[in-house]
């Protein structure tokens, strides 16, 4: 169910934006299954079909990943393929990987044109940005990137895929690309305060779903040759942490959050605060990993891994 939360905290449905746009009415959600990094361009067409398969064998209601699912020649595909495997519906929102060898504005194109009229997909990122689970708990989604805040961007001399295979960014020099990268980031960082004041008065937890980690002490040690100084600025969404904190502390009787993340590829579990906590799934190339949570224990969904 996709709802509007009216400024005057009554419920409003939303009027879909399109006649295949799911109603979703009623959900009463107990099982929710969480890939990230997933990498579908990485498995060959019968490894994928072995994979769908051993993810609809599993018991849940709602699909959620939270980006790097595929580079753009094949996310549309495997999406569909996605979809017509499970038959369920599937909320995920953009990695970086997502854009390789595209721009943002062609993706983001395609990706409105398959959402028309694929009734299971629902890009969370977009209006109204969030989706209510069951009567407890709400997720909503954001596009949210590293924004070069975070360890020391100005003596960093990382170089990563994105900067060479994204087309915005390929012929950018390293204070141009800062500017996007930070353009994005305070995107995704309004989008964040705009819905999830909406929410916290209204669930007993807020799911956040964000490809970029929001804070530093979830990336730490995320990589083996680099130090974090060099690392942080191209894996940490500071402004986003930052907003976070910000909102929660405006509602101090609110619910609580819990953000789910990607994009470093290692295990995370931190407690930035008793109403805040940031989970970053870990990730293999070729190896899918799949969490599944609880949403009948909502102050703290209780994870079951499922190797793949």
């Amino acid at each position: 169910m996709i709802i509007s939360l009216a400024e005057e905290s009554s419920f409003a449905p939303l009027e879909p934006r399109t006649t295949n746009q799911p109603a979703w009415k009623d959900c009463h959600y107990s099982k929710l299954a969480w890939l990230s990094d997933i990498h579908l361009d990485f498995l060959e067409s019968a490894q994928r079909t072995t994979f769908y398969r051993r993810l609809a064998a599993i018991q849940f209601d709602y699909l959620l990943i939270t980006g790097d699912i595929a580079t753009s020649h094949e996310l549309i595909s495997v999406l569909n393929e996605l979809s017509d495997a499970l038959r369920r519906p599937i909320g995920f929102v953009l990695g970086n990987h997502d854009f390789y060898d595209s721009s943002f504005c062609a993706i983001r194109s395609e990706l409105e044109k398959t959402l028309a009229s694929n009734p299971h997909l629902h890009w969370l990122s977009q209006p109204p940005g969030y989706v209510v689970l069951n009567s407890d708990v709400a997720l909503m989604g954001i596009d949210s990137w590293a924004d070069g805040r975070a360890g020391d961007y100005q003596n960093s001399s990382v170089v990563l895929n994105d900067h060479l295979r994204i087309h915005d960014m390929q012929h950018l020099g390293k204070y141009e690309r800062l500017q996007l990268m930070q353009q994005l980031a305070d995107d995704a960082e309004a989008e964040l305060r705009r819905n999830l004041p909406k929410l916290l008065s209204h669930f007993k937890t807020v799911l956040i779903a964000s490809h970029v980690p929001l804070f530093a002490e979830s990336c730490h040690d995320a990589s083996d040759v680099l130090p974090d100084d060099a690392y942080l600025p191209h894996f940490c969404w500071q402004s986003g942490g930052t907003a976070l904190q910000e909102e929660v502390s405006e509602y101090p009787s609110g619910g609580h959050v819990i953000a789910l993340c990607g994009h470093t590829h290692r295990h995370a579990q931190v407690d930035i605060s008793p109403r805040i906590q940031i989970r970053v799934s870990k990730a293999t190339y070729g190896n899918p990993l799949i969490h599944v949570l609880d949403l009948t224990k909502p102050t703290i969904p209780q994870f079951t891994l499922l190797d793949t």
